[in-house]
């Protein structure tokens, strides 16, 4: 719905994540990050940043930030749909487009949530630095 030619918010939604948290979530549970966290084309985008044919890398930086990326970005657009409570629930199902310019597509379970929220599209931001990553995820109606 848009009022006067402005897209109406939806929902709102923010996450931060530790990146120390991020590196444990990497080297624990690495093998088990596609299909659990990332999609499979954010999980091939992981490996070509690692650029490595198993999980240890010498400098993870910049695949712990995408991770962190990815992980604090899917939270804040969860709830920015207001957290609906889906049993089917899958972090698969919000797909982190892009890394400067994010876009976000949703399906499953949680993008027919998505589509009785009245939230078409959203709108995200996020910043990592060296401790932390930020996300802000705002749904929007267009």
């Amino acid at each position: 719905m848009t009022v006067g030619g402005c897209d109406m918010v939806t929902g709102v939604g923010t996450d931060i994540i530790d990146i120390s948290r991020v590196r444990r979530l990497w080297s624990d549970h690495c093998d088990h990050l596609e299909n659990d966290l990332l999609t499979a084309s954010e999980y091939k985008r992981f490996r070509a940043i690692i650029d490595d044919t198993n999980c240890e890398s010498a400098e993870p930086n910049r695949a712990t930030w995408f991770l962190a990326t990815r992980l604090a970005v899917k939270e804040a657009a969860f709830k920015a749909l207001g957290a609906p409570r889906i049993p089917a629930f899958n972090w698969c199902d919000i797909e982190v487009l892009g890394d400067s310019d994010l876009s976000i597509r949703v399906s499953g379970e949680l993008g027919n949530a998505m589509k009785e929220t009245n939230c078409p599209s959203f709108v995200a931001s996020v910043k990592c630095d060296g401790r932390f990553c930020l996300a802000f995820v705002i749904g929007v109606t267009t």
